[in-house]
C-alpha cells in the first residue's frame, strides 16, 4: 500500500511521511510493527485517544487516557459506607460518644461488635463548675482527686495588712499592695541599701553609737586576727598593744593607774617639734567654774609602801591659789616631805618667794628653823634687806664658832658670839660700833700695863699684859695663808684652814687641795668641790665607750647608807646632740644588795646611757653603759650627796 493518510472510523489515525512498517486491525484490536515513535508521532503528530479509565465498588476514582505517552495517576476515594464493621475490620471499636454539656462528663457505647454498650468509660460529675476563684483579699483552695480531677473548690480569706513590731515604739501596720515596707537605718549606726530585690543591713565605715556596746565575747582584735583590746568581763579593760592618740586633747574622767616592772622611763612624754619653745609640756588644769582664794588646783603625789605593807605618801607636790582675782593672780607651790612619820611643808615657793620650812616667806628666801651646813656657805654678796653693802641681822645671831669677817657687820638685833671671831683684818678695815650703849662685860682687873677699856657706859683703863709692848703678843708661829687656831689656853698655831685669796681650803695638806673642800673665789662650776672622791659631796667625771660600761661613783657601804646623784651626760664629736641630765637616788641593805630609782630624767637627742647600782666589796658603785650606738663615746659627769646612818 502507497503511503497515504487514511482515517478509520473509531477515530484512530495513522500516518506520517516518515512512518514504515504494516497496520493490522480486527475487533476493536490491532497490532502494528510501527516504532514508538511512530505511533507516538513527532511534533503533536502521534497516537491519540479521548479513553477514561475509571475506578468502582468500594474505591472510586478515574484518569484520561488521552494520550498514549508520560505518566497518568489515578486518584482513588474510598466510599461511603462501604467497609462494613465485623466484617471488612477486625478487633474493638467504637461506635459513638456523647458529651454531658451540664457536668462535662463522656457517654457512649464500645465493644465487639457494632452498637455494642461502653464500659467502664463514665464519669461521675464533681460538682465544679466553671469561673473564676479567688480575688485580692481571697485565695482559691483545691481539692484533687485520686484520678488527678478536682473535685472542689473554694476560697479562703486572706488578710492585707501587715503588722510590725520593733524592740521599742508601738506596733505599726502595713496595707499589702498599697502601703511600701521601708527598712530605714540610724545615722552613724546602721545603713540598708537596696539592690536586685534584696536589702542589705550593715554598719557605715564610720560608726557611732548613741548607747552602750556589748561584745558576746571579750577580744576585740584587728584585721590580722590579733588581740587589740581585751575585756575581762568585770569592767576593766587592757589594751594589748601601743595605744596612739592623734587628737590634741585626751580626756579622762576618772583616775589613770600605770603598773610596770620597768625602773625607768615609765611615763614619757616625746616632743617632735623642732621650734625654740618648750616642749613637750605636762600641764595639770583645774578647770573649776567657780575658782576661788585658796583652791588647790595641783597635786603631785609619791607613794610608797613601809615595813608593814602600808601604803604611806613620802613626799608631794602642791600648788594652790593664793589670789584668784583678774591681773593680780598669786599662788604658790609647797614641797612636802615625810619626816619621822609626818608629812610636813618642806619648801614654799609663794609669789616669787622661798620659804623653807614655813609657807609665808616674806623675802626671796625665808628660812624657818636652823640652818646648817657641813662646810663654808659661801656666796659672791651679801645684802641687807633695805639694800647696800652689810648683813642685817633683824634677829639674834648665834655664832657657836670662828668668824671671820672682812668686811662690816650690822644688826637691828643683839649679835651673840660664843665662840672665837675676829672683826676686820690688817688692810685698813673699820670696825663701827653704832650703839646707845657698848657693853664688854666680865673684864678682869689689870695691876700693870695699864689700857683703856669700856664698861658699858664709859671707857676705863685697866691693866694688860706687858708682853703688849714686846715683839709678839702670842705664843707660837704661823704659816702664811693658814687661819690660825688656839692650840692652848695662849698659844696660836696653824690651823686645817688655808685662804690664799683665791680659795678658801680646808684640808690637812698645808698648801695643796689634795684631801679637801675648797671654795673659790668666783662662781664657777668647781667653785664648790670636794677632792676626795669618797667624802660625802663630790663631782667625778669619766668617758666610756660605746656598749661599753664604766664605774661613775664609789660609796663606802660602812659609811654611807644612801646617795643621791645627779649626773649629765652627752655624746662626743658629731653626738654632742644628745645629751641627758638625770637624777638617781640610791641605797643599799647593809650588806650585798643595793636598790636605785632614777627620776626627773631631762634629755636632748637618743638615750645617752643607763645606770645600776651595785655591791662591789666594801662598797656600792654606780655604774653607767654607753648607749648611743656605732662608735660615739659618751661623757659622763656626776655630782653627789652622800647619806649616813639616821
Amino acid at each position: 500500500m502507497a503511503s497515504k493518510d487514511f482515517i478509520v472510523k473509531n477515530g484512530l489515525r495513522i500516518g506520517g511521511s516518515s512512518g514504515t512498517g504494516g497496520l493490522t486491525a480486527s475487533n476493536a484490536s490491532f497490532l502494528t510493527s510501527l516504532s514508538a515513535a511512530g505511533i507516538c508521532g513527532v511534533a503533536g503528530a502521534g497516537f491519540t485517544t479521548g479513553a477514561t479509565i475509571a475506578l468502582a465498588g468500594d474505591v472510586t476514582g478515574s484518569v484520561a487516557l488521552d494520550t498514549l505517552g508520560g505518566t497518568k495517576t489515578i486518584t482513588a476515594t474510598i466510599a461511603a459506607d462501604s467497609v462494613a464493621l465485623g466484617t471488612d475490620t477486625t478487633g474493638s471499636y467504637v461506635e459513638s460518644f456523647g458529651v454531658n454539656t451540664t457536668y462535662q462528663t463522656l457517654t457512649g457505647s464500645i465493644g465487639t461488635g457494632e452498637g455494642a454498650d461502653v464500659t467502664g468509660l463514665g464519669l461521675s460529675a464533681t460538682g465544679v463548675h466553671a469561673g473564676s476563684y479567688g480575688s485580692s483579699t481571697a485565695i482559691p483552695t483545691i481539692t484533687v482527686l485520686s484520678d488527678g480531677r478536682i473535685s472542689s473548690i473554694n476560697t479562703a480569706a486572706i488578710s492585707t495588712d501587715l503588722t510590725i513590731a520593733a524592740d521599742s515604739g508601738s506596733n505599726d501596720t502595713v496595707s499589702i499592695g498599697t502601703d511600701t515596707l521601708t527598712f530605714a537605718g540610724t545615722s552613724n549606726e546602721i545603713e540598708t541599701t537596696v539592690s536586685d530585690n534584696q536589702i542589705q543591713i550593715g554598719l557605715p565605715n564610720d560608726v557611732t553609737l548613741g548607747g552602750d556596746l556589748r561584745l558576746n565575747g571579750n577580744s576585740i582584735k584587728d584585721s590580722a586576727g590579733t588581740t587589740a583590746i581585751q575585756l575581762d568581763g568585770s569592767g576593766n579593760t587592757e589594751i594589748c598593744g601601743n595605744l596612739t592618740v592623734q587628737g590634741t586633747h585626751t580626756t579622762l574622767n576618772t583616775s589613770v593607774t600605770s603598773t610596770t616592772t620597768a625602773t625607768e622611763n615609765n611615763f614619757v612624754i616625746t616632743s617632735t617639734d623642732t621650734g625654740a619653745d618648750a616642749a613637750p609640756d605636762l600641764k595639770l588644769y583645774r578647770n573649776s567654774s567657780s575658782p576661788a582664794d585658796d583652791d588647790r588646783i595641783g597635786n603631785i603625789i609619791f607613794t610608797g609602801r613601809n615595813d608593814n605593807t602600808q601604803d604611806v605618801d613620802y613626799g608631794q607636790i602642791v600648788t594652790r591659789i593664793t589670789d584668784a582675782s583678774d591681773s593680780s593672780e598669786d599662788a604658790y607651790m609647797t614641797f612636802k616631805t615625810m619626816a619621822a612619820g609626818t608629812l610636813s611643808d618642806r619648801l614654799t615657793i609663794k609669789s616669787g618667794l622661798v620659804g623653807i620650812g614655813t609657807t609665808a616667806p616674806g623675802h626671796t628666801l625665808s628660812v624657818a628653823g636652823t640652818i646648817s651646813a657641813s662646810g663654808v656657805i659661801y656666796g659672791d654678796a651679801f645684802n641687807s634687806a633695805t639694800g647696800g653693802s652689810t648683813i642685817d641681822f633683824k634677829d639674834d645671831v648665834l655664832q657657836h664658832g670662828a668668824l671671820s669677817v672682812t668686811g662690816a657687820i650690822s644688826g637691828n638685833s643683839s649679835l651673840t658670839i660664843n665662840g672665837n671671831s675676829t672683826l676686820g683684818n690688817a688692810s685698813g678695815d673699820t670696825i663701827t660700833l653704832n650703839g646707845a650703849t657698848i657693853d664688854i662685860p666680865n673684864v678682869a682687873a689689870g695691876t700693870d700695863n695699864t689700857v683703856v677699856i669700856y664698861n658699858g657706859s664709859t671707857l676705863l683703863t685697866d691693866e694688860i699684859d706687858s708682853r703688849v709692848w714686846g715683839s709678839t703678843l702670842i705664843d707660837g708661829t704661823g704659816t702664811a695663808n693658814r687661819i690660825a687656831k688656839f692650840t692652848d689656853g695662849d698659844t696660836i698655831a696653824d690651823s686645817s684652814i688655808t685662804d690664799d685669796g683665791n680659795a678658801i681650803i680646808i684640808g690637812t695638806s698645808t698648801g695643796t687641795t689634795a684631801n679637801a673642800f675648797s671654795v673659790s673665789a668666783t662662781a664657777t662650776a668647781g667653785s664648790i668641790q670636794f677632792n676626795n672622791n669618797r667624802t660625802a659631796y663630790h663631782s667625778i667625771s669619766s668617758t666610756i665607750a660605746n656598749s661599753a660600761s664604766g664605774t661613775l661613783i664609789r660609796i663606802p657601804k660602812a659609811d654611807y647608807r644612801s646617795s643621791k646623784i645627779v649626773i649629765s651626760a652627752k655624746g662626743t664629736s658629731a653626738c654632742t646632740c644628745h645629751a641627758e641630765a638625770t637624777e638617781i637616788l640610791i641605797v643599799h641593805d647593809g650588806a650585798n644588795a643595793a636598790y636605785s630609782t632614777e627620776f626627773a630624767i631631762v634629755r636632748t637627742g637618743d638615750q645617752v646611757g643607763t645606770y645600776c647600782a651595785e655591791v662591789i666589796g666594801g662598797d656600792v658603785e654606780l655604774r653607767a653603759t654607753n648607749e648611743l650606738g656605732g662608735s660615739a663615746t659618751a661623757t659622763f659627769v656626776a655630782s653627789v650627796h652622800h647619806l649616813g646612818e639616821l
